[in-house]
């Protein structure tokens, strides 16, 4: 997991900048755009009948159609940018370490991963905030005796690093099968939120978490912030692991290849 959380300290802010502005300046990624703010806007004009920001704001986050489209997003772009690496992964693979050209690869989808989901996050403030009609008030979460902002500010850190991780797993698949394999996993990835039905269930003991990531996109009964900040710690290291797995048994059989 230190690895997600050094890749930015890694590069300069500079380089990740020119990454984003290269990348996203091409008339294809403008289908990714609406598809994020088409999650936005549908959740926000069919959910909560609160006008508090803070509510409308929650209830866009664990949103089903929000994070389908999402994933949906994230995915379109991770099979952009792997079909530009995957191009050259051959030549390129014959002068470096496929370590170090996996963990850039890698790098790379991170990054943009983070972005969208900023940009996510940016349009569901946008829409919460024209649709509170100015009710700016602060609440306390539902089920902890804490402020909302907090909450949010945790779900969203929550999120980006479940992202990030799961992004990273689906392009190593995609380098040990092929494009379709991979476009059928993300359609599958996404659609689930909207089958996933956990809002009801309650966690009461670690060992009730639940694995499958997109438990943690939604709202789920905790008995404590605390509980719900150790499972999701060990939710993310399961992830990790899977990834680092994966990771290695792409390695072995592109160095196989070569």
């Amino acid at each position: 997991m230190v690895k997600y959380m050094k890749i930015f300290s890694n590069i300069g802010i500079k380089e990740v900048l020119l990454k984003i502005n290269y990348q996203f300046n091409k008339r294809k990624y403008l289908l990714i755009f609406l598809l994020l703010l088409l999650g936005v806007l549908l959740p926000t004009l069919s959910g909560t009948k609160s006008f508090n920001f803070w509510n409308r704001l929650y209830n866009i986050l664990n949103n089903p159609v929000y994070n389908m489209m999402l994933f949906i997003s994230v995915g379109i772009n991770l099979i952009y940018l792997a079909g530009d690496m995957k191009s050259n992964y051959m030549i390129i693979s014959r002068y470096g370490d496929l370590k170090l050209i996996n963990k850039k690869f890698i790098e790379d989808i991170i990054i943009f991963t983070v972005y969208l989901i900023f940009i996510s996050f940016i349009l569901a403030i946008a829409s919460s905030v024209l649709f509170s009609f100015g009710d700016m008030k602060m609440i306390n979460h539902p089920l902890y005796d804490i402020p909302m902002v907090i909450y949010i500010l945790f779900f969203f850190l929550r999120s980006i690093i479940l992202a990030s991780i799961v992004n990273s797993i689906i392009f190593l698949i995609y380098t040990l099968c092929n494009k379709i394999i991979t476009i059928i996993i993300i359609l599958i990835n996404s659609s689930y939120f909207m089958i996933n039905n956990v809002s009801s269930s309650s966690v009461a003991h670690f060992y009730n978490m639940h694995f499958l990531f997109h438990n943690y996109y939604t709202y789920v009964n905790y008995n404590s912030f605390v509980l719900e900040i150790i499972i999701s710690i060990m939710e993310i290291i399961i992830m990790f692991i899977i990834n680092n797995i994966i990771f290695n048994i792409a390695v072995r059989k592109k160095s196989d290849l070569l």
